[in-house]
């Protein structure tokens, strides 16, 4: 196939067109949804969801990469057992933090729970500190104990046992080939952040003509290996300026035609050749964005 094929095949794995009805079930077909930036995480669910207003009835949990996403509750045991075990990292030991520490902490913050982020550092004291929270908090809804909601506020979180690593890794090949499709294993590491879970390429059918204003951080943009397979190699910066950053882009047809942003209630589009009507998914934008908290 070719390459405006294959993007377009997987606008339609994505749920960017057609787009689905039901929010839970668009979160659980895409294996989560992107949610270090809450209000992006609900453009997101927009992008793929047909007159989506409340984004609710999901679990914020820090999943695949070790970021935080939005996960149908059903698919958190499978997704935190294909993540695997915790392990410690450098910035873990660079932050002072040990076993002790985290002994802690763990049950000073499920005694606390639900509460904000004010609420645990108060209570946590020097083990709280700085960057240490969202590290230990992360540790602990690793163990699945806890969730940050889109408030940001954690809450308690009681789950199933977890299924076996094994079948949890055979899940995610499967869930990621008809979510990403067409897709390679390299893609399916980078994505997840997870080894050894069987790839399966997916294919699918083209999508329809389509247009999409997706948010920053959106998964379509962090799933595959090749980015350059979406965004053109001369556009790249204005797309991934660097440090992390993923702008807003105007997608057509699967690939980046723009950039977006909304400034004073109004969307403002720079775009990087041409454009088709962009007149409804703009309406759309605003609509959302006045049901509820961005």
């Amino acid at each position: 196939m070719d390459d405006e094929d294959k993007r377009r095949r997987r606008v339609r794995a994505q749920r960017l067109a057609p787009r689905g009805r039901e929010v839970r079930e668009v979160v659980r077909h895409v294996c989560g949804i992107q949610a270090q930036d809450a209000a992006a995480a609900r453009l997101s669910v927009r992008a793929r969801c047909e007159g989506a207003t409340a984004v609710e009835g999901l679990v914020r949990t820090w999943a695949w990469r070790g970021t935080l996403h939005l996960l149908a509750p059903e698919d958190v045991p499978w997704v935190l057992s294909a993540v695997g075990p915790w392990r410690e990292t450098a910035r873990w030991r660079r932050l002072g933090l040990d076993e002790a520490v985290y002994g802690r902490a763990r049950a000073t913050i499920l005694d606390a729970l639900p509460a904000t982020r004010a609420e645990l550092r108060e209570r946590l004291g020097a083990d709280g500190a700085g960057q240490r929270l969202p590290h230990l908090a992360a540790r602990v809804a690793r163990e699945g104990l806890l969730e940050l909601r889109l408030d940001d506020t954690y809450a308690p979180l009681d789950l199933p046992p977890l299924p076996p690593r094994g079948q949890a890794l055979e899940e995610l090949g499967r869930r990621y080939a008809t979510a990403f499709g067409p897709s390679t294993p390299k893609d399916l590491a980078k994505w997840s952040g997870v080894r050894g879970a069987p790839h399966q390429p997916g294919e699918g059918e083209p999508a329809p003509h389509s247009v999409r204003l997706l948010p920053a951080f959106d998964t379509y943009l962090l799933g595959y290996a090749d980015r350059a397979d979406v965004v053109a190699t001369d556009h790249a910066e204005r797309v991934f300026p660097g440090g992390g950053w993923i702008h807003p882009v105007v997608l057509v047809d699967g690939r980046a035609a723009g950039t977006w942003r909304v400034q004073l209630g109004q969307v403002v589009v720079e775009a990087f050749e041409p454009l088709p009507d962009l007149a409804d998914e703009i309406a759309d934008v605003l609509r959302f964005l006045q049901t509820g908290p961005t």
